[in-house]
């Protein structure tokens, strides 16, 4: 299955990417570019990401996923109140937790097996820094929860008005 990357900024401070397949150059560089235009808002948001379909990088697109985080480390620190991902199990999400709690990312980064706790974090988080998050961010989990429930893919849940990031 081709990589598809979809940003979804309708929610505003709430921001989510829906990542299924296995992710291409094109998508990292679409990637870079949408994420520069979410920074040139400047801005405070916090970043979600769905990722339970999504499949293992290879080496190189770990290095170059690695160095798109390294090139917007600064504008991280200004502008994402944190970063919540969504995985496939709780055994990946304790996993992955041990990764980045290594690796000190630029913003704060935790691991949920639901959409619907992330959402919940993320509401947390964001009232602890002032920033309200509107309704909609509850809308958003509990669709990608039932479809992901439901066996669909999740890049094809309709979240609003979200664009897919690749050019159709």
């Amino acid at each position: 299955m081709a990589g598809v990357v979809k940003l979804c900024e309708d929610a505003f401070p709430f921001v989510i990417s829906v990542v299924s397949g296995e992710i291409t150059d094109a998508d990292v560089d679409e990637m870079r570019h949408r994420y520069a235009l979410l920074h040139q808002r400047k801005r405070r948001f916090f970043l979600a990401q769905e990722a339970r379909q999504v499949s293992i990088p290879s080496a190189a697109m770990r290095r170059r996923l690695a160095e798109l985080n390294s090139e917007f480390r600064e504008l991280i620190r200004q502008h994402i109140i944190g970063i919540d991902i969504v995985v496939p199990s709780r055994v990946v999400s304790a996993a992955m937790t041990a990764v980045y709690w290594v690796s000190k990312e630029a913003a704060p980064t935790r691991f949920f097996p639901s959409a619907a706790a992330m959402a919940a974090h993320a509401r947390q988080v964001c009232a602890a820094e002032q920033v309200m998050l509107p309704p909609a961010v509850d809308d958003v989990a509990r669709v990608l929860d039932d479809a992901w429930r439901d066996g669909r893919r999740l890049i094809d849940v309709d979240l609003g008005s979200c664009r897919p990031v690749q050019a159709a």
